[in-house]
């Protein structure tokens, strides 16, 4: 082989997107983990703007700024999962049936989500995407979507701290205490 066709191959094989995403040995269920978890994502936003929505009283200021911290960081995440959606040349959803479909958080109607709330809804996306990363390290042996849930499993864990310093429990009444206030 030529130098030039041999060029020529590396080009052809270097632009074809398929052989650039060969990590994955099931892109399609892939692509599906990926589906959940950005409706798990849009879910969470959605709850965390709720909850910034209905703040009153002391401390609001204070979680007002943490809400939308968290904010920037679930819309970097979902921006993430369609990159890597994209890159495994599938579709991501788009619709609110489709994310309402997807998402594997569950809601109590009637309820407002604030601080306890939301911790709750962090460590349970946190316990769906240790599951999809098992998944897709060990049964689809894809890394890079792997490493992705990683990172966002351990940014997770960051806001969950972060919520649970805002809440402590009040040994004798048996209640949740946030800033001062008793929570439901």
């Amino acid at each position: 082989m030529s130098l030039k066709d041999e060029h020529q191959s590396m080009f052809l094989n270097a632009i074809h997107p398929l052989k650039l995403i060969k990590d994955s040995n099931n892109p399609q269920k892939v692509i599906e983990i990926l589906n959940h978890a950005l409706a798990d994502e849009i879910a969470l936003s959605m709850r965390t703007r709720n909850s910034k929505w209905n703040l009153h009283g002391a401390g609001s200021f204070e979680l007002c700024n943490l809400y939308e911290i968290h904010l920037g960081q679930i819309d970097i995440f979902e921006d993430e999962i369609v990159s890597r959606i994209k890159m495994l040349q599938g579709k991501q959803i788009g619709s609110f049936s489709e994310y309402l479909a997807k998402t594997r958080l569950s809601e109590t109607p009637g309820t407002r989500p604030g601080v306890f709330q939301l911790l709750l809804d962090h460590e349970s996306v946190i316990r769906f995407f240790r599951e999809d990363l098992r998944n897709c390290s060990k049964l689809y042996e894809d890394i890079s979507t792997s490493e992705m849930l990683i990172k966002f499993i351990r940014q997770h864990e960051k806001i969950a701290w972060i919520l649970r310093s805002f809440i402590q429990k009040d040994s004798t009444n048996n209640v949740f205490i946030v800033n001062n206030r008793k929570a439901s």
